[in-house]
């Protein structure tokens, strides 16, 4: 999954600006898989590029980011890691 997600957000940003609004799939794709690898940095860098694509085509308030709150947060659900689930919800 990491690879062909990474494939595809590269062809992507080689054609259009990496803030497309279409990033966020491969960036909420890679939050999973890194997250589930063990790679929680890799997986937090691709939580703060999906929020900034976000943020600036519709701003802070966009139901958009409670999904991907809720992909971070239910990840953390999985792994029994309640603190940090808490804080994401």
């Amino acid at each position: 999954a990491i690879q062909k997600a990474t494939l595809a957000l590269e062809t992507l940003t080689s054609q259009v600006s990496a803030l497309h609004a279409e990033t966020i799939q491969f960036y909420c794709i890679l939050i999973q898989a890194h997250f589930n690898n063990k790679r929680m940095e890799e997986a937090d860098i691709y939580f703060s590029k999906a929020l900034a694509v976000l943020e600036y085509h519709w701003g802070n308030y966009h139901p958009i980011q409670i999904t991907i709150y809720n992909i971070m947060a239910n990840l953390h659900i999985s792994k029994k890691n309640m603190q940090d689930a808490n804080f994401l919800l």
